[in-house]
């Protein structure tokens, strides 16, 4: 944490969703994620609510009902996988 706030690297944003360098970084040129970057650009971290608000804008309850559908397609989309 850096002054009582907690931070996360990229390498904690990409284990936290299991996502790979190049998600990550089309996700910050997509802007679907803010992040703090330094001066020169060296050096790229996100805040506790940063990561939060990603969390609140792109995953529901898998009990509502969006997430219920959610579910649905994915359980689908993984019982599809070895009919091709």
């Amino acid at each position: 944490s850096i002054n009582g706030r907690m931070i996360y690297l990229t390498e904690h944003v990409m284990k936290l969703f299991g996502f790979s360098v190049r998600k990550i970084r089309q996700l910050r040129a997509d802007d679907e994620i803010e992040y703090m970057i330094s001066k020169d650009g060296s050096v790229v971290f996100h805040y506790e609510h940063q990561v939060q608000e990603y969390i609140d804008r792109t995953f529901v309850s898998s009990r509502s009902p969006e997430g219920m559908e959610r579910r649905k397609l994915r359980n689908e989309r993984f019982n599809n996988l070895g009919t091709s």
